[in-house]
């Protein structure tokens, strides 16, 4: 008798777990993830190996990050609307990637205010007008740095 009644509690906490687990799923889903968090405040915009050493910058890393998730174009989103410009310059490259026929609308408000933003190449760091980046994503020149991985 007393082991029927473990068991029985057993199973219930065991039968709990699926709930559980999908509650967790459904309420992170609704928070930006640390990368996208980190991502949007990047004072930056650099792909491809920069500085001396030729590595990818920590920019970079959040932008792949927040592409491997699977609400990365919510993220990107949230990025665009809340980000600094280099940010939304990244944020742009993901929905270029997730949703192409999005990409001219997402991209207008940043080319209308056009910012000064920095960019990284290599070891030279520029400061130029965000029009001119967008118009390099929506070319497609940023395209060989996540193509090729």
């Amino acid at each position: 008798m007393r082991l029927t009644k473990i068991s029985m509690r057993i199973n219930a906490a065991i039968a709990l777990v699926p709930l559980i687990a999908t509650a967790c799923c459904l309420l992170a889903a609704d928070k930006p993830s640390d990368a996208a968090a980190s991502l949007a405040k990047v004072k930056s915009f650099a792909f491809g190996g920069i500085g001396v050493a030729g590595t990818p910058s920590p920019s970079e890393a959040h932008f792949r990050t927040v592409l491997a998730h699977s609400n990365a174009l919510a993220e990107f989103r949230g990025v665009l609307a809340n980000g600094t410009p280099e940010a939304k310059l990244y944020a742009l490259c993901g929905i270029r990637i997730l949703d192409p026929a999005s990409f001219e609308a997402a991209a207008e408000p940043l080319k209308k205010s056009n910012p000064t933003v920095e960019t990284i190449g290599g070891c030279i760091i520029m400061k130029v007008p965000a029009a001119g980046v967008v118009t390099n994503i929506a070319a497609g020149r940023y395209d060989i740095h996540w193509k090729k991985r």
